[in-house]
C-alpha cells in the first residue's frame, strides 16, 4: 500500500499499472431460496484518463461487479474468486478499514438514485466537507471555501447559497451534480458512475454526462461507466464491455462493436434502440423471454434460452471470451461476426 501525503488521497501502487484490473471475479448471494450466483467470472480493464462501459439488462450484474470492486456488497454476499486490483494493489481481503481510506480519496462512486444516497438532514456543503476532512488535512474554513468550488466546478447555480441549502430542496439534476461534487472532492484516481443519468430528462442527462467527460479530461480520472442506455456509451466510452447473466459476453472498442457486433446478445441490444433515421412507425424489436434465474452455477451460454443462433453445445459448453477480431472480443459458439 502507498502512503499519505500531506492533505492529499491515499495513493495506492504505481501508475505504470492498469488503473483497474478485475479478473475471473465471481459473487455468490445467500437468499432464503438458495444461493444466487450473480457474477461469474467478469474480467475488465480501466486505464487512467479512460471512459469504460459496462452495459446490459437490470439483473446481468453491473452493480455487483461495481459494488465488489470497493468492497460494499453486504453480509449475504461473498466474493468466491477472482482478482480486483487497483493501481497494481489488490483490493480484495482489504479490512474495512483500509477500504475507508480508499473509499472517496482514491476511488469514488457516483450511485444512480442520489435522493436516497444524501443525507436528508445534512446540508449539502457540510457533505462534500465531510468527505475532504476525511480524507485530507482541511478542516474549518478551507473546507467550507473548497465545498463552494467544487459545487461550481460541477456546474451548479448559485454554489455559496445551494451549500447551504438540503437535499429536498434540489432538482434531480442538482442532486446528482452534488453527489459528483462529493465523488470528485478529494480527486480520485478513478470513478464508478452507476445510471449516473436515470430519470432525469434528456437535456439534463446531456449536461451530465458532458461534465463527466469534462471531468476525465481535466483531472485525467478513469471512469467506469454503468448503464443499460447504450446511446450514452456510444456517445461517451471508449470501450464498452457487454454483461449478460453474470457474465461479460463480449468487449470491444465501442465504435468497432456498434459497427460489427459478434455476440447474439449485443445485436439484440442494438436493435431494441430506436434510431433517428430510422421508420418512425416502425416497430421496436424486442429480446424475447426472460434473464436466466442464476440458482446454480451456471452451465453452457446464458443466453442459450433467448438466442435464435444456439448450437447443441451452447447448453452444455460455456463459451470463454476470446479474441476474434483485432481488440474484440466474444464469449459465443456462434457468433455473428469475427
Amino acid at each position: 500500500m502507498g502512503v499519505v501525503g500531506h492533505g492529499a488521497r491515499l495513493t495506492w501502487g504505481s501508475s505504470e499499472m492498469a488503473l483497474l484490473e478485475v479478473d475471473d471475479l465471481a459473487v455468490r448471494f445467500r437468499t432464503l431460496r438458495g444461493e444466487v450466483h450473480a457474477v461469474n467470472g467478469v474480467a475488465l480493464t480501466v486505464e487512467a484518463g479512460e471512459t469504460v462501459a459496462l452495459v446490459g439488462e437490470s439483473g446481468s450484474g453491473k452493480s455487483v461487479t461495481a459494488l465488489s470492486i470497493l468492497g460494499l456488497l453486504g453480509r449475504a454476499a461473498s466474493v468466491t474468486r477472482g482478482r480486483v486490483e487497483f493501481d497494481g494493489q489488490s483490493l480484495l481481503g482489504r479490512s474495512e478499514r483500509e477500504l475507508r481510506r480508499l473509499r472517496g480519496a482514491s476511488i469514488s462512486m457516483i450511485f444512480q438514485d442520489p435522493m436516497s444516497c444524501l443525507n436528508p438532514v445534512m446540508t449539502i456543503g457540510a457533505q462534500v466537507r465531510e468527505v475532504l476532512e476525511a480524507h485530507t488535512d482541511m478542516s474549518g474554513a478551507a473546507t467550507r471555501r473548497r465545498s463552494v468550488e467544487l459545487l461550481d466546478e460541477v456546474g451548479m447555480p448559485d454554489p455559496a447559497e445551494r451549500a447551504n441549502q438540503y437535499p429536498h430542496q434540489f432538482s434531480g439534476g442538482m442532486r446528482q451534480r452534488a453527489m459528483i461534487a462529493i465523488a470528485i472532492a478529494c480527486t480520485p484516481r478513478l470513478l464508478i458512475a452507476d445510471e449516473p443519468t436515470t430519470a432525469l430528462d434528456v437535456t439534463v442527462q446531456a449536461q451530465i454526462l458532458d461534465l463527466l467527460r469534462r471531468l476525465i479530461a481535466d483531472h485525467g480520472m478513469g471512469l467506469l461507466l454503468i448503464t443499460h442506455d447504450l446511446g450514452v456509451v456510444a456517445d461517451t466510452c471508449s470501450t464498452t464491455n457487454v454483461m449478460y447473466g453474470g457474465r461479460i459476453v463480449e468487449s470491444a472498442p465501442t465504435r468497432q462493436l456498434f459497427g460489427s457486433p459478434a455476440h447474439p446478445y449485443t445485436v439484440a441490444l442494438l436493435r431494441s434502440i430506436p434510431k433517428l433515421d430510422g421508420d418512425r412507425k416502425a416497430r421496436l424489436l424486442a429480446i424475447e423471454g426472460q434473464p436466466p434465474v442464476l440458482r446454480a452455477d451456471p452451465v453452457g451460454c446464458t443466453f442459450v434460452a433467448r438466442c435464435g443462433r444456439s448450437l447443441d453445445r451452447c447448453r452444455d459448453d460455456t463459451p470463454a471470451l476470446v479474441e476474434i477480431t483485432t481488440g474484440q472480443r466474444c464469449a459465443c459458439w456462434n457468433p455473428v461476426a469475427g
